[in-house]
């Protein structure tokens, strides 16, 4: 939760500011800006799962009172994340020129980029190294020291950004500010981090191979489901740059945003069977633990689908009301990304359970058919069909891989995938998608007043209208699911014990292997 609100206050600042730095900047430059200050997915690629692996082994060796391989390990995933940070920050400075000719940035901005892409890689560089910090912060169960931090030093940026604004300060200006955030940033998070240690003294030269081994080890297994994940959405904004300018990108960008803060808030949600899925596997109790997916796979489907198609649905009216009027690529990006979102978080429990079963086949199987799709599909329709080209090949991406997951999941366990797909994946994708039906209809034939609405910035009249449009999707969705009886009382009963189980699980400490 903590991290889910960190979230949501980063995203709430930058939709504030996002239609100023339209205004003042102008579509090409704002492109360049998202390409730019998205350097940090790039650098999170190389990572390996070295943060997440230094969450759980400084738990691990906390719970144990092994100091000894606690600061080992917190010293050596320092280490590798200076390293990280300094070569990603030379490769950027050596090659940067041909990254801004690779992305078509126009000759009239290329002065100001280069500058702006140099200040985003210090901040980029920073935000990197202060991960191994985060990592120990997290793995101490502090986590809302990072986002406090987060939270305090936004305030002053936000103003700075719109003093940069403002006055005229452009990209520069804002690459400017954002490089302060970050540093100071990740100054008082490793302070805090340090001191937080018992009898921790930062020292290089404690690092060691064999901690970096068991980091490795651990990481590499975690993150290749978030790698494919950067890759893919980092592959459409390459593509739309390369194929049609970074103009476009921009508008992409206002789309994408949505979508992220959805995914980003609701995929913590599924945490909390992680730790009842490991205890069932422990005791060979199977029959729970299907219980447990089913009904918790109804409940999330029940809420994601309905989410995804009301997205689909108000696109313009959302839209209009945040940006005004001349947005129809961002609608489309919307409404893409509505799909594909829905699909990729609907396998998102099964993932979860598989985890905590310590079954990685379905994550790894899942991540590959991401990348090899959105590369594969995403050029050659791309170079074909232009903007909706690309945005396709991201909803085939995220389709299939989540499509991959759920089927490897239920071929490991031996469940009927068939079954699963007719009684819990599909009845609320089809429900939702009749609900949203009558107002998708009415948005597409009232399109032209909708953006009038949004170029007279009359906010008022859109929200009322989004508002009364959530309500009739809501009342249609829910009297469908009662009527089809999808989720009863006692599916959502059966949910609420194994959260509570897993949250006296997590509660407790338990010894991690090392595997």
């Amino acid at each position: 939760m903590f991290s889910a609100g960190g979230r949501l206050w980063t995203a709430g600042m930058m939709f504030l500011i996002m239609p100023l730095a339209l205004d003042r900047l102008g579509k090409d430059a704002l492109g360049i800006w998202f390409l730019c200050t998205s350097l940090i997915v790039y650098f999170s690629i190389a990572d390996i799962g070295m943060g997440p692996a230094l969450a759980k082994f400084t738990s691990e060796y906390t719970a144990l009172n092994d100091r000894k391989s606690l600061h080992a390990s917190i010293n050596t995933g320092i280490v590798f994340y200076f390293c990280l940070s300094a070569t990603g920050l030379l490769l950027g400075f050596a090659f940067g020129d041909v990254f801004l000719r690779f992305i078509r940035t126009p000759d009239w901005l290329m002065h100001d980029a280069r500058i702006m892409l140099r200040m985003s890689l210090i901040a980029t560089a920073s935000l990197v190294f202060s991960n191994a910090f985060r990592g120990v912060l997290i793995g101490l169960h502090r986590m809302y020291i990072t986002n406090t931090i987060e939270i305090i030093i936004s305030i002053p940026a936000m103003t700075g950004m719109l003093y940069a604004l403002l006055s005229g300060k452009g990209l520069l200006g804002l690459a400017g500010v954002q490089m302060l955030q970050h540093c100071t940033e990740t100054l008082f998070i490793a302070i805090f981090a340090i001191r937080s240690v018992p009898n921790y003294r930062l020292n290089p030269f404690n690092a060691s191979r064999k901690a970096f081994n068991t980091l490795i080890g651990f990481g590499w297994k975690v993150s290749m489901p978030s790698i494919a994940l950067i890759v893919q959405n980092q592959a459409e904004r390459l593509l739309l740059a390369r194929f049609l300018g970074p103009a476009l990108v921009g508008l992409y960008g206002f789309g994408v945003k949505i979508t992220d803060v959805w995914r980003t808030t609701f995929v913590p949600t599924y945490a909390a069977v992680l730790p009842a899925a490991s205890a069932m596997n422990a005791t060979d109790d199977t029959d729970r633990l299907e219980l447990l997916y089913r009904r918790g796979a109804r409940f999330v489907l029940g809420l994601v689908a309905p989410i995804g198609l009301w997205l689909f649905a108000v696109a313009p009216v959302i839209m209009s009301g945040w940006m005004g009027a001349g947005y129809g690529a961002s609608i489309e990006a919307l409404r893409f990304l509505a799909i594909g979102t829905t699909l990729y978080l609907s396998a998102g429990l099964a993932n979860s359970i598989a985890r905590g079963m310590g079954i990685l086949k379905p994550d790894l199987a899942a991540s590959a058919v991401m990348v090899t799709v959105q590369l594969t599909a995403g050029i050659g329709l791309g170079a074909r069909y232009g903007f909706k080209g690309i945005l396709t090949a991201s909803v085939l991406a995220l389709s299939l891989s989540a499509l991959t997951a759920v089927v490897v999941f239920h071929k490991q366990c031996r469940w009927s995938i068939w079954k699963a797909i007719r009684r819990t994946y599909a009845p609320p994708l089809l429900l939702a998608g009749i609900a949203s039906i009558p107002i998708g209809l009415y948005n597409h034939s009232r399109r032209s007043e909708i953006v009038w609405m949004g170029w007279n910035r009359s906010i008022g009249q859109l929200m009322v209208i989004g508002a009364l449009e959530t309500l009739l999707f809501a009342a249609l969705y829910i009297g469908l699911i009662r009527l089809t009886g999808y989720i009863t009382s006692e599916d959502v009963r059966s949910l609420r014990t194994a959260v509570k189980g897993a949250r006296k699980i997590d509660s407790e400490p338990v010894e991690l292997s090392a595997a």
